[in-house]
């Protein structure tokens, strides 16, 4: 089953039109939430779309561990039938060992309830470089060894950190969505990926709809076509196929939702 671990409803965006495209038989759907910058998408936002798109979709909400409002947001998680938890530990200012964070993490570890960790507004002035460190959950795995978490920032900064975090423990995962649009980073992220003997750990993720999961297949399967004189060192194909067929969804311990089997693929559908 392909799965899409990466894509995003940006704030104020309800359209129930969001079909997400062609090679993907799964999205997990992402909220996001910062009180620091004053950003919002709710758990109903990612419901509303999640229960109305045509498409297959798991929703995650987002949760900021600071939000006065945290003990209410988890009760309309739980309500909502959420399967799981975005949070942004640099956007929103918050160490991942923030005893607010660790229980928030621990109410998830509990539920068997995968985290994604993803900052999309790093750049802004006040998300905190500090807290984007991958290490900072090297405490928060040994602490809740159970807790799934992927790593979803792993084109911003620190790749061989996140490599090595996810090589060290069971339950860590990173997907490739901020690689995906930078080809020569992304190919340096799959070839240090696989040196390491990580690869398995690697999900995939496009970041749609800032951009496709057709583009984003289709430039991991092209690495391996560049020749001539400067010819890009190679990763084996099995490695490759592995990352775009990978069933997250077990990994992570979803359940696929209704009409994602094979026979609810768009005709359409090649592999590259």
């Amino acid at each position: 089953m392909r799965v899409d671990v990466a894509t995003f409803l940006a704030p104020g965006e309800t359209d129930a039109t969001m079909a997400f495209p062609g090679v993907v038989d799964v999205a997990l759907l992402h909220g996001y939430r910062s009180e620091r910058l004053g950003v919002h998408v709710t758990p109903d936002d990612i419901s509303d779309v999640v229960h109305r798109t045509t498409a297959p979709t798991i929703g995650f909400a987002g949760v900021d561990p600071l939000a006065p409002d945290l003990d209410d947001i988890l009760n309309r998680i739980k309500a909502l039938g959420m399967q799981g938890v975005t949070i942004s530990p640099a956007d929103q200012g918050c160490r991942p060992t923030h005893d607010r964070c660790m229980a928030l993490l621990g109410w998830c570890a509990d539920r068997g309830m995968p985290v994604m960790v993803t900052n999309p507004s790093v750049l802004a002035p006040g998300s905190v470089l500090d807290f984007l460190h991958p290490i900072l959950f090297d405490e928060v795995l040994r602490e809740l060894p159970t807790l799934r978490l992927v790593l979803g920032d792993l084109g911003t900064a620190y790749l061989e950190e996140s490599l090595l975090l996810v090589a060290k423990h069971e339950h860590a995962y990173a997907e490739i969505s901020t690689l995906a649009n930078r080809t020569v980073h992304l190919h340096h992220g799959l070839l240090s990926a696989h040196e390491r003997g990580v690869m398995r750990k690697l999900l995939f993720g496009s970041g749609w709809p800032a951009r496709s999961p057709e583009a984003v297949t289709e430039r991991i399967f092209g690495f391996n076509a560049f020749d001539g004189p400067s010819r890009w060192a190679s990763i084996p194909g099995d490695d490759l196929r592995g990352l775009i067929e990978r069933d997250a969804l077990a990994l992570l311990g979803l359940k696929a939702p209704e009409g994602s089997g094979t026979d609810a693929l768009a005709p359409s559908r090649q592999t590259p």
